[in-house]
Order: structure tokens, then C-alpha cells, then sequence
């Protein structure tokens, strides 16, 4: 195989991804952005501590574990979702110590819930870092892939 048709390949192949990166990311964002506008009712935090997990090569991930119970109309919901953040899972005891110290046990907060689906309801609203990474690193790769098309075109 030639450099000409590995370039067409791996370039399909990284814009492919990219591409499908930039959908999922570009989903999450719309769905960040659109959870400030979410109905919101009162809840409870049940619980709030770090968990420690083996990482890889034997390093430690630390997870602010919060759940909280909230209710939509009459219905009583349970959710550990602070935000559009995966999991929360960091490598700094500090950073899982500090979100879990901004939701105490029994402290009352405010959920906001998707009208359509109230049991995927979150604390804190909006888009973060994550959801920005996610685009920028998916165009990072669309406009990679790109260029090695472009090099088979020419």
C-alpha cells in the first residue's frame, strides 16, 4: 500500500471519528446549555462523600459520590448526577473533596430535571469545561483528517 492511499485511509478514518466526536459533543452541549432553562423543584442530599477507585498503573481516582432525592409531581426521584460531567472522577482527592464539601448530607438544593424525563435531574446546570473539550477536540480531529484528504486529493 502507498503513502497516497494510507493518507486516504487513516484521513477517512480520523474525520469518521471526528465527526462522530463533534455530534455526541455537540448533543451534550446543546443539552448543557439547554438545562439552565429545566424546570427545577427542591431536593436533599442523602449523601455525600469521595470514593476512592484503583486508577490505572496504580494510581487512585477519586469520584465526589452525591445523591440526592428530589420530587416531580408527586413522584420521588433518586440521582447521583451533579452535572453533564461524566462521573466526576479526578485524580485529586482535593478538587472530589471540595465538591462533595458544596453538598452536605440533609442540605437542601435546588434540581433541575428535563420535563420530559424527570429522573435524569442535575444540581448544577449549563456547559463546562468538558462539554468545551469535547468540540474542540473533535474539530481538532475533523480538521486533521481533513488535511490528510486533501494531501490524497492533491
Amino acid at each position: 500500500m502507498d503513502s497516497e492511499n494510507l493518507n486516504l485511509i487513516i484521513g477517512a478514518i480520523i474525520l469518521g471519528a471526528g465527526l462522530l466526536m463533534f455530534l455526541f459533543s455537540s448533543i451534550q452541549l446543546i443539552k448543557a446549555f439547554n438545562s439552565r432553562f429545566w424546570p427545577t423543584t427542591s431536593g436533599t442530599i442523602l449523601q455525600s462523600q469521595v470514593d476512592r477507585s484503583p486508577g490505572r498503573d496504580r494510581s487512585r481516582n477519586f469520584r465526589a459520590n452525591i445523591v440526592f432525592e428530589y420530587k416531580v409531581s408527586g413522584e420521588k426521584c433518586i440521582n447521583n448526577r451533579i452535572s453533564f460531567s461524566s462521573k466526576l472522577y479526578t485524580s485529586s482527592a482535593q478538587r472530589a473533596s471540595k465538591i462533595v464539601a458544596a453538598f452536605k448530607k440533609d442540605q437542601q438544593v435546588t434540581v433541575y430535571y428535563p420535563p420530559k424525563n424527570p429522573l435524569e435531574g442535575i444540581l448544577k446546570p449549563g456547559a463546562n469545561r468538558e462539554q468545551i473539550t469535547g468540540i474542540i477536540l473533535s474539530l481538532v480531529f475533523v480538521i486533521f483528517g481533513a488535511f490528510l484528504l486533501s494531501i490524497y486529493i492533491h
